[in-house]
């Protein structure tokens, strides 16, 4: 697939997503911490970045495990009310992919079926407009099922994270304006807007895949999500 124009940031965080991203060469996290963990809400203790582990692991066919594009360190933030998550997507038999949105009380919102058609990496899920729009400073927990079995959803392999939808303010907006794209990246993840830190980081890394500074600055993203141990050996 032709590797996307770069586009400035405002363009990445309003633009059409991609359908699916090839996996990441990483390497070990450099030991210099660029990023520190966003000063946003703790995340609530059933926050998940990984997959559940169903007794049948027969339709995943690796080592590296489904997992959630989501913070464990905070509740990510968003400046979009259709915003867009992602997941990893290991070699798998599975053939389809269910969305789920839930309000703070687990009250279901909204429910998708994706189909998976052979897809593996980092995939990207976005809220449609025909979605309900989350509202602003209210925390939200998605998930992600993996259909192992559509008659036997307890071989579901499931994954989520938390998401709150705030407006960027003037101050880090201005800064962002005079940034260049990775600096951009970096400093809405210093701001806890962790979902538009990784779409724009995933966007610019298809368009650059071989760019050493884009690894260094996917091992700062782990650091400042605590993904250390699902995501940050993929490769």
């Amino acid at each position: 697939m032709q590797a996307p124009k770069l586009l400035s940031f405002t363009s990445l965080l309003t633009g059409s997503m991609i359908v699916a991203l090839s996996t990441l060469h990483l390497t070990k996290p450099v030991s210099a911490q660029l990023i520190e963990p966003p000063p946003g809400l703790p995340a609530p203790q059933t926050t998940t970045s990984g997959g559940s582990r169903p007794i049948s692991r027969a339709c995943v066919q690796s080592a590296t495990p489904f997992t959630a594009i989501a913070s464990r360190q905070s509740v990510g933030l968003t400046r979009h009310n259709r915003p867009t998550v992602w997941v990893y997507l290991p070699p798998t038999q599975a053939q389809t992919l269910e969305f789920s949105m839930f309000d703070q009380d687990r009250k279901g919102i909204y429910q998708t079926t994706i189909e998976i058609n052979n897809r593996t990496g980092y995939v990207p899920i976005e809220l449609p407009s025909s979605a309900p729009a989350l509202n602003q400073n209210q925390p939200y927990y998605w998930t992600v099922a993996l259909v192992c079995d559509p008659n036997e959803r307890t071989h579901d392999w499931i994954t989520g994270g938390w998401i709150q939808q705030q407006s960027i303010d003037s101050a880090l907006q201005q800064q962002l304006n005079q940034a260049t794209l990775t600096e951009q990246i970096r400093l809405i993840a210093k701001a806890g807007y962790w979902y538009e830190a990784v779409d724009a980081y995933l966007r610019l890394q298809q368009a650059k895949p071989n760019d050493p500074q884009l690894t260094q600055l996917w091992a700062e993203l782990v650091r400042t999500g605590n993904l250390k141990g699902s995501v940050s050996q993929v490769n």
